[in-house]
This record gives structure tokens, C-alpha cells and sequence, in this order.
């Protein structure tokens, strides 16, 4: 009977363990090797050297009011290297939970194409800071809410990234026109 029982309660553990991997999957965040690795490649007709001086200007533009900084800018590679945070704001039934998300940024230009890189998440609230837990696991284990606030947050996150990351591609193509005057 304890077996069947140690058995029973090993497979739900599983199972719940199971569902909460599968939640960032359902609301649709990018994974890769079990990170959260979101990616923006878009076309624009100019040269590589445009590309990289318009990525170098919306990154002091836009990253820079966050705290955020250059690790490294090759103009030789076209690569620029960075660590930011993003604001987020979680709408729970009485309240709204803000916080703010720290990654790692890699924006490449290429002749005709660009590509940002959004790496590493994790909380910068200081219970997850201070040991550098990963995004994925403070929202699907971390938080000790039910799955229904759960995938709030996931929710909340992934809007939040995509919305970034669309106006700073917006902002890298303003700035590619401001160049041509």
C-alpha cells in the first residue's frame, strides 16, 4: 500500500512539474535548449555600416533610460553586445504586480538585415537577483501562486518582451531614416 501511494504521489509530482513546463510552450515564449531566447531578424535596404550606427543609436536611445550598458560594440563585426532591464506590470484580480526584468542583448547588422538577441532573463526583484534565478523558473515554480497567476505572469512577460522588442525595431528603422538626411 505505501508503495502504491509513493508511486500515485511521484507521478502527480511529475505531472504538475510536467504541466508547469509546458505553460511557457502554451502562451507561446520562445525556448530554446530550455532558455528563454527571444529573436527579431527584419529586412531594411541599407548597407551594413547604416545598420549597425542605426542599432548603436536606438540602443543608446532606448536601453540606456533602463540602466542598461554596452559590453562590447565591434563596428568591424557589426555587433553590439549589452545588459538591460525591462519593466513589467502583472494585472492580478486586486492589484498590480510591478517588476523589472534584467537581460543580456546581442544586436547584429548585416548588408539589408538585422537581428536582436534577447537572452538570460531573470528577476530583478531581489529575492531572484541576488541568485541569479532564470526568468522561467520564477514564474513557473518561483513564485509559489496557483497556475492561474502563473500564467498571468507568463503572460504578462511575453507581452511585455514583444511590445519591447517591436519598438525598438521601430526605433532602429527611425533612426535608419534620420541617417539619410
Amino acid at each position: 500500500m505505501k508503495k502504491a501511494l509513493l508511486a500515485t504521489f511521484s507521478l502527480a509530482t511529475m505531472t504538475a512539474g510536467a504541466q508547469d513546463l509546458t505553460l511557457p510552450q502554451k502562451i507561446g515564449i520562445p525556448l530554446k535548449d530550455g532558455a528563454v531566447v527571444y529573436e527579431l531578424v527584419d529586412t531594411i535596404k541599407a548597407s551594413q555600416e547604416k545598420i549597425y550606427t542605426a542599432l548603436k543609436a536606438a540602443t543608446t536611445e532606448l536601453f540606456s533610460v533602463s540602466g542598461a550598458y554596452i559590453i562590447s560594440a565591434s563596428p568591424s563585426e557589426a555587433t553590439i553586445l549589452g545588459k538591460s532591464s525591462l519593466p513589467i506590470a502583472t494585472k492580478l484580480p486586486l492589484t498590480t504586480v510591478k517588476g523589472s526584468l534584467v537581460f543580456n542583448y546581442a544586436l547584429q547588422a548585416k548588408e539589408g538585415k538585422y537581428r536582436i538577441l534577447l537572452t538570460a532573463w531573470e528577476g530583478a526583484n531581489a529575492v531572484y537577483a541576488q541568485k541569479g534565478t532564470p526568468i522561467l523558473e520564477v514564474y513557473t515554480t518561483g513564485l509559489g501562486s496557483s497556475p492561474k497567476y502563473r500564467e498571468r505572469y507568463l503572460t504578462s512577460f511575453h507581452e511585455a518582451v514583444q511590445a519591447a522588442m517591436l519598438n525598438f525595431s521601430a526605433n532602429i528603422k527611425k533612426q535608419l531614416t534620420s541617417l539619410e538626411w
